[in-house]
């Protein structure tokens, strides 16, 4: 059995958990009655696994998880059923393995709407070096106070799987 994950779109709060948790929740909802007689499973998550051609810090730390922690056993939906679980990251299509897919993640610009709030009104803060102050006014003003060239976009972006 095969299981294809997108594992960029797994709820942050149970990715937190690890890839173990992941792999061990998914494997609990699978009924003994769907698992071939060998009881082996491989889960391929999928991802935005590389910036370009270099691999993203995210998926160093998830293949660095997975070669510590698989393969290894995990018990199916009925608590009696033991499997092998083999996990791999998915750098290319089952059918072409040979064809690594590059660029699966991009950086896209400074999210857009982001606001802040000024850290002196909103908490206190009294604080006159407090660097929070300088970041709420460069997000305010769009610009650096200090050099007036660098704007939020140049240094803020949210990433995405391609």
């Amino acid at each position: 059995m095969i299981i294809l994950v997108d594992y960029d779109n797994i709820e942050t709060s149970i990715l937190r958990l690890g890839a173990v948790h992941v792999v061990n929740r998914i494997v609990s909802k699978i009924d003994s009655m769907e698992v071939d007689s060998n009881h082996r499973i491989t889960i391929r998550l999928y991802g935005g696994w590389y910036l370009n051609n270099n691999f993203t810090h995210k998926a160093q730390a998830l293949s660095a998880e997975i070669s510590a922690n698989f393969p290894n056993t995990a018990m199916l939906s009925d608590n009696s059923t033991s499997v092998i679980i083999k996990c791999e990251m998915a750098y290319s299509i089952l059918a072409d393995p040979t064809n690594h897919l590059f660029s699966t993640f991009r950086p896209r610009g400074m999210p857009w709407g982001l606001k802040a709030h000024n850290p002196t009104t909103s908490c206190g803060c009294s604080n006159s070096s407090c660097p929070i102050v300088a970041t709420h006014h460069f997000l305010q003003n769009n610009k650096c106070g200090v050099c007036n060239t660098v704007k939020p976009e140049d240094v803020f972006y949210r990433g995405e799987q391609n």
